[in-house]
């Protein structure tokens, strides 16, 4: 049934999402210094590099 397709596509997302943000509680308390800030910078252009994909290949391709 596509309802219960949507409740587990749901979900997934739910669980990856709130599993993806609990991994800062995982991080050091002290922040900006040394490996943590590199850790950060990583982070930052992961998060960064994937936005700009998703919005790349479902919207700009879309619109050409």
């Amino acid at each position: 049934m596509p309802w219960t397709d949507a409740l587990i596509g749901t979900l997934f997302t739910w669980a990856v999402t709130a599993l993806g943000s609990a991994l800062v509680f995982c991080l050091p308390r002290t922040h900006e210094t040394g490996g943590e800030k590199v850790l950060l910078d990583v982070a930052y252009g992961f998060a960064g590099g994937v936005m700009l994909a998703a919005s790349f290949w479902s919207l700009l391709v879309r619109g050409v």
